[in-house]
């Protein structure tokens, strides 16, 4: 959501968790998600950086996520709000 927020200032990184041992491990995640639209801070948009993502509600980006589409893209947050 940052990377949205702050229009590509900010960008995302991929995360991927490998274990090499024979004991068990266990992890969680903590999310947050809010029921209200999110979109780039104006402040953040200039002719640099212009405009990158179109405004979204975090629960419909958590229904495409694991659709086909999402998962053949190169950027899932690009496929479902960039312009």
């Amino acid at each position: 959501m940052a990377q949205v927020w702050s229009n590509d200032r900010i960008p995302a990184c991929e995360h991927r968790v490998l274990i090499n041992s024979k004991i068990d491990r266990y992890s969680m995640g903590l999310l947050s998600y809010a029921a209200k639209i999110m979109e780039p801070q104006e402040e953040l948009v200039d002719e640099e950086y212009p405009l990158r993502y179109k405004p979204f509600d975090h629960y419909g980006y958590l229904r495409f996520f694991l659709t086909e589409e999402a998962i053949k893209s190169d950027s899932r947050i690009k496929a479902y709000c960039g312009i």
